[in-house]
C-alpha cells in the first residue's frame, strides 16, 4: 500500500511537471506571437520616416546633410525592425556621424513631425581667418579659437586675419593661439580701428594682424585712399589697453604727425605702441616732393 502511494506521489509529480512545461510552452508561443505581431505593427510603412527635412543651414547643402542621414537610415536592427522606423531611428548615430563628416557644425538635433526627421543643425560662425606664414594656407576659426573649415581667398577683406605659425593643422582642430587670445585681438582690432576713425585724416581699415614673437602683434592699417597703401601698428597684448589707446589718440592729434602725414613725399610705415606712454614711428621716402 506504501508502494501504491508512493508511485501515486511520483506519478502527480510528473503530471504537474508536464502541465507547467506546456504552460512554459504556451506562454513562449504566445510571446514570439505578440513579438511578431509588434514587429510587424512597427514595420507598417505608415510608420516609417518619409523623407528628411534639413534646417538651420547656411553654407552646408539640405542635400549634403539629408543624403548623409539617409546612410544611417540603410537597413534593420538584428535583420528584423528598421532603421527609419520613426520611433527607433539611430538619434545619436545620425549625431556623432554628421559632427564627423561635417566639420563646419557645430550642433546636431532631430525630432519627428508628420512622418519626416526633422534635422536642426548649427553652423559655425567664422569668427576670424587665421593663416600661417604661408598665405595661401588660411581656415575659418570660431570664438573658441576652434578651426573648422578651410577658408576662400576672398577678392575683398571680410573677417579680420590672424597670420601666424608654419604647421597645417588638422580639420577640425584648434589654432596655434587660444579663445582668450583671439577675444584680446578682436578687442584690440575694434579700439584701434576706433581710434583711426576719430582721428586719422582719411578712412583706413584694419583687416589684418601679424603675430611678431610671443604677445608682440602687427595690426595692418590699410589706407582706403590709396590702393596697397598700409602701415603697421605694433601693439602687445599683455599691455594696458586703455594706456595704449590714450597714446595712440594723443599721437595722432598731434601737430608733428599731422604735420609729417600732410608732406606727400612720405609714408608712415609703422607706428610701436609696445612701450606705452612711449611711442615711436618712422616715415619712409617716397622720393617725390
Amino acid at each position: 500500500m506504501a508502494h501504491t502511494r508512493q508511485e501515486l506521489r511520483q506519478r502527480n509529480k510528473r503530471a504537474r511537471r508536464r502541465l507547467w512545461q506546456w504552460r512554459l510552452v504556451a506562454l513562449l508561443v504566445l510571446l514570439v506571437f505578440l513579438l511578431a505581431a509588434v514587429i510587424l505593427f512597427l514595420r507598417l510603412d505608415r510608420w516609417q520616416l518619409r523623407t528628411v527635412v534639413v534646417r538651420g543651414n547656411q553654407v552646408l547643402s539640405a542635400g549634403e546633410l539629408s543624403q548623409a542621414v539617409e546612410q544611417n537610415l540603410i537597413g534593420n536592427y538584428w535583420y528584423l525592425l528598421p532603421r527609419r522606423q520613426r520611433w527607433f531611428y539611430p538619434e545619436r548615430a545620425i549625431r556623432e556621424s554628421l559632427l564627423r563628416q561635417f566639420p563646419r557644425l557645430n550642433a546636431v538635433a532631430s525630432y519627428v513631425a508628420r512622418g519626416d526627421l526633422v534635422l536642426i543643425v548649427k553652423e559655425h560662425g567664422p569668427t576670424a581667418i587665421w593663416c600661417l606664414d604661408d598665405p595661401s594656407q588660411c581656415y575659418f576659426v570660431n570664438n573658441q579659437a576652434q578651426v573648422f573649415s578651410p577658408a576662400p581667398a576672398f577678392s575683398r577683406p571680410i573677417y579680420l586675419t590672424v597670420t601666424m605659425g608654419t604647421q597645417a593643422p588638422t580639420v577640425p582642430g584648434v589654432a596655434p593661439f587660444s579663445a582668450e587670445a583671439l577675444a584680446q585681438i578682436l578687442a584690440w582690432r575694434s579700439e584701434t580701428q576706433k581710434i583711426f576713425d576719430q582721428h586719422w585724416p582719411a578712412p583706413v581699415n584694419i583687416f589684418s594682424i601679424i603675430n611678431g614673437g610671443g604677445s608682440d602683434y602687427h595690426l595692418t592699417v590699410e589706407l582706403a585712399s590709396a590702393t596697397g597703401a598700409s602701415f603697421q601698428a605694433l601693439i602687445n597684448l599683455g599691455q594696458e589697453r586703455n594706456i595704449v589707446l590714450k597714446t595712440l589718440e594723443s599721437l595722432l592729434t598731434s601737430e608733428n604727425l599731422v604735420k609729417a602725414l600732410s608732406q606727400r613725399s612720405l609714408a608712415l610705415e609703422y607706428i610701436d605702441l609696445r612701450f606705452a606712454p612711449k611711442v615711436f614711428y618712422r616715415f619712409a621716402e617716397l622720393g617725390y616732393n
